[in-house]
């Protein structure tokens, strides 16, 4: 069996319950979609999260609102966790283990997303035939 793979087939889970935190997970895994990030898009949209893999710090230059950052280790376990950033700031992680990053709408899921909680991204069930 064979998994459809795009950047809207992930989820994102918290591991030990196996509770979704996002719906839909947008990848930015190359130099140009990390840069890019949300640049200039109007919203993010509710239970949407973009990842950014292999990314240590973020900018939220020519945003036009708020957003939570989240840094995970090389495990994704959220090891900082920055609430409510607003436009034009760089955000840099208070964790040396930090290995990604993960941009949410501001203020969205943040009771259930703390420092020190395993979490992992997973194919959607509803993608795989």
């Amino acid at each position: 069996m064979r998994t459809r793979r795009s950047s809207s087939t992930l989820q994102w889970l918290a591991a030990d319950e196996r509770r979704v935190l996002a719906d839909s997970v947008r990848v930015a895994d190359s130099f140009w979609k990390r840069l890019i990030g949300l640049q200039f898009a109007a919203s993010l949209p509710g239970g949407q999260v973009l990842w950014l893999r292999d990314c240590r710090s973020v900018h939220t230059a020519w945003m036009r609102f708020a957003i939570d950052v989240y840094f995970l280790d090389a495990t994704f376990r959220i090891v900082d966790a920055r609430r409510n950033v607003p436009p034009w700031r760089i955000v840099r992680p208070r964790s040396p283990h930090a290995r990604h990053v993960v941009e949410a709408r501001s203020l969205e899921a943040a009771e259930r997303l703390t420092v020190g909680l395993q979490t992992v991204f997973e194919a959607c069930r509803e993608d795989t035939p």
